[in-house]
């Protein structure tokens, strides 16, 4: 079966997920850590982590500020 190629907004889906978990077990954050992280519900979160293109620029910078990622980090899931 030949290989399906991804496409872009998968890519960044599946980078920006690892980003979330790794950090999250970094800090051994639980669920409602990482959503008060977000600045969101418990059911919005797991609903932003369904679909990662939904959360808003305002979560993501509340999200580089709590998981303390760096330049490299966020450059490397928004190529």
């Amino acid at each position: 079966m030949p290989r399906i190629k991804q496409s872009k907004d998968a890519i960044f889906e599946a980078k920006l997920r690892k980003a979330i978990s790794g950090s999250a077990a970094y800090y051994s954050m639980g669920v409602d850590e990482q959503a008060f992280a977000a600045g969101v519900t418990r059911s919005t979160w797991y609903r932003r982590l369904k679909q990662p293109n939904t959360f808003t620029l305002y979560e993501l910078r509340r999200m580089i500020r709590r998981f303390h990622w760096d330049n490299e980090t966020i450059i490397d899931f928004l190529r």
